[in-house]
């Protein structure tokens, strides 16, 4: 196995925050890795994860001299899975329900659009200096 490998994830365990990955390997079976830590932007006061779909193409790098401790960096477009956008002014958070939030810096506009059936709840206050409604 390489420092730095691609792979499919076969399982998902989020009460360790951990995936298993199947590697291609030519000639001979398929690889599967042990449980493999995510990376992600925070784990300590502000936290974030987010837990790839089984089958997703994922990006892994591994220490050096061994293949059993290893990390997801992310996920990677592919000919299958293509980039929700290919404006690149353009911030998107798409979910599988067809919920999504995108953010244009050049037009300046927000647009949150919520699956039919989902529910906006928001705590705090809200302050507009002006709003309008169409």
């Amino acid at each position: 196995m390489r420092l730095l490998d691609h792979g499919y994830v076969t399982a998902i365990y989020p009460d360790r925050a951990t995936v298993r990955v199947t590697f291609e390997d030519k000639g001979s079976d398929d690889i599967v890795s042990r449980e493999l830590s995510m990376l992600v932007r925070g784990v300590q006061k502000d936290k974030d994860i987010w837990y790839p779909d089984i089958g997703e193409l994922v990006l892994c790098a591994f220490l050096e001299g061994t293949s059993k401790r290893g990390y997801v960096l992310g996920s990677s477009y592919n000919d299958e899975d293509l980039p929700p956008t290919d404006v690149k002014t353009k911030r998107h958070l798409q979910f599988k329900d067809g919920t999504y939030i995108e953010y244009d810096e050049k037009t300046k506009k927000l647009t949150i659009n919520l699956h039919a059936e989902g529910e906006l709840v928001v705590n705090g206050t809200i302050k507009a200096d002006a709003f309008v409604t169409t």
